[in-house]
């Protein structure tokens, strides 16, 4: 019998929804996810028309949403930092989600610290996936 092969990057030993190259995704409200750290040799180059950088500008590119807030539940704050995240009980994919400065910081305290967000368009983190690009 044939091994299953990925329907997005075409490689054995998992499916599409745990592909590494899958762009991007949805998390629903309540999902519990940890903060991963950024991987080494990761950068993003992204800017918008008003010459923001980071990993925020990455996330709004490739999410093509119009979210302003953080996505950690609970919180309401103006979302200015793209968290690197992964989900807890899922996929290992690294994930971009938007996040105020505040939380960003708290959970970059205690990698691997769990918590839950609002429903949220997630990015790949990979830069390699989603290339760096300017508006």
């Amino acid at each position: 019998m044939a091994k299953r092969r990925c329907g997005i990057c075409r490689k054995e030993g998992h499916d599409s929804r745990n592909c590494p190259q899958l762009p991007f995704g949805i998390l629903s409200s309540g999902t519990e996810v940890q903060h991963a750290g950024k991987r080494k040799g990761w950068n993003c180059s992204c800017k918008d028309k008003k010459g923001k950088s980071g990993w925020i500008v990455h996330w709004r590119i490739y999410s093509g949403s119009l979210r302003e807030t953080c996505a950690k539940e609970g919180c309401g704050n103006t979302a200015t930092d793209g968290a690197h995240i992964t989900i807890v009980e899922g996929s290992r994919i690294q994930k971009l989600i938007p996040t105020c400065g505040g939380c960003n910081s708290d959970w970059s305290q205690k990698l691997y610290g769990k918590f839950t967000v609002n429903k949220v368009v997630w990015v790949n983190a990979n830069p390699n996936v989603l290339k760096c690009r300017r508006l």
